[in-house]
């Protein structure tokens, strides 16, 4: 996780992201609707039999260490949060063992620790969009500067030069993006790694002869492969979500999870595994692994619960909640991408517009760069910036075939571009 994602729940080499603990308080409000108490939580994720993260893993096997010494829960929490490294987790031990010791309302204190972590999200996705749009805005300044100074010739300094500063700044703006959109878990890890290989390698389209026609068709192979998988993906998500929803109305009406599950009904075969796996009573274990992020979060919290309670509705809801709250990101950040998009095709028209301008005056003063030295500043100017929107958009290069087919479309422009 990134600093943005870690800030205020975490301290320098330590670390718990608002996901990470919004996934934890709702195990435990589970585990708490169960009539079980954090200690179990923590010793069941200590025992590996509950999946948590490397911060909560790791405090689960000092919990385990300090409950021998003490011998009591509550003061092994206590001593717990001295050693957390996060001032709100050590907050949250202290005050669940104090209530745990005097009115024993804990499961009211989880839901409350939750609504603010909730809050607290929704503050960090809304600051997000601004610091998306001030990274996207400052790599078109950037851009424009750089396409000024290498079509309108600068003595001493080669266009190769300035081609090259134009990928690196789109590479180190896609990584800062990714950083900041961290927590609305948008794109696959294949899809980010594929765009940062496909991004960094337009550099070939500068470096080697050919390399245009080169760089095309590693992007159009690209396209195709991993299209229909990145596509399934997506419907994996759609179908899980939907079972989030079906689990929230039926369980609110006593129908258990494990009936919801009898009903509900997959698209996707590795779904239908998944579903089988736990109606004969297995732990579904690498199974969840194969999911994109938000389904796998979803199903990990709907279903580690169900052999510790047979009550789903507070868990559901609070579920349901956290995809609502980064659905609506979602949907911040498509709109700006889209705008992005259409931004992109700027670039291009403003390097052959500005070399036919000035081509003729540079030509006589003995500095003629060639139309293939602007075609290749055109492509790589287009397709790093159209590949960034159309990330930051949530819908990336492989998720639709009007995206791939607008940016394939433009490059195959650029590249066909007649001669003088």
């Amino acid at each position: 996780m990134s600093w943005l994602v870690k800030t205020p729940f975490s301290k320098p080499g330590r670390s718990i992201s608002e996901i990470e603990l919004m996934d934890f308080l709702t195990l435990l409000l589970a585990f708490e609707t169960g009539g079980l108490k954090l200690p179990r939580l923590l010793e069941e994720v200590a025992e590996g039999r509950v999946e948590a993260g490397d911060y909560v893993r790791g405090l689960a096997l000092k919990y385990k260490v300090l409950e021998r010494t003490v011998l009591d829960d509550y003061t092994a929490l206590r001593k717990l949060a001295d050693s957390t490294g996060s001032a709100w987790f050590a907050d949250f031990l202290r005050g669940y063992s104090e209530v745990a010791t005097t009115s024993g309302e804990t499961a009211r204190f989880v839901e409350s620790y939750l609504e603010k972590t909730s809050l607290s999200l929704r503050m960090r996705l809304e600051n997000m969009l601004k610091l998306v749009e001030g990274v996207y805005e400052g790599l078109m300044l950037a851009v424009f500067g750089l396409i000024a100074l290498t079509v309108i010739p600068l003595t001493g300094v080669s266009t190769t030069f300035f081609s090259m500063v134009v990928v690196m700044a789109a590479i180190l703006s896609y990584l800062i993006v990714l950083k900041i959109s961290d927590n609305a878990l948008t794109l696959s890890r294949l899809e980010h790694f594929a765009s940062a290989i496909l991004m960094s390698s337009t550099l070939v389209a500068i470096l080697v002869k050919g390399g245009l026609l080169l760089h095309f068709t590693l992007v159009l192979a690209t396209v195709i492969l991993l299209s229909p998988r990145v596509r399934r993906l997506v419907r994996v998500e759609r179908d899980v979500v939907g079972f989030l929803e079906e689990a929230f109305s039926m369980t609110r009406h006593g129908v258990t999870l494990d009936q919801v599950l009898h009903y509900v009904e997959f698209e996707d075969e590795s779904l239908r595994l998944f579903k089988k796996t736990l109606l004969l009573g297995h732990e579904p274990g690498s199974l969840l692994d194969a999911f994109p992020a938000l389904a796998r979060m979803i199903l990990r919290n709907l279903t580690t619960p169900l052999k510790y309670t047979p009550r789903h509705e507070k868990v559901s809801s609070h579920v349901l909640k956290f995809v609502e709250l980064v659905s609506g990101a979602r949907v911040g950040l498509e709109k700006k991408g889209f705008t992005y998009m259409v931004y992109s095709f700027i670039f291009p028209a403003t390097v052959f517009v500005t070399y036919f301008l000035v081509h003729p005056m540079t030509a006589v003063a003995g500095y003629a760069m060639s139309l293939q030295e602007a075609k290749a500043i055109a492509y790589t100017a287009f397709f790093n910036t159209y590949l960034l929107a159309a990330n930051i958009s949530g819908i990336g290069l492989f998720r639709s075939w009007k995206t791939s087919l607008i940016c394939i479309g433009a490059l195959s422009a650029i590249i066909l571009f007649p001669s003088l």
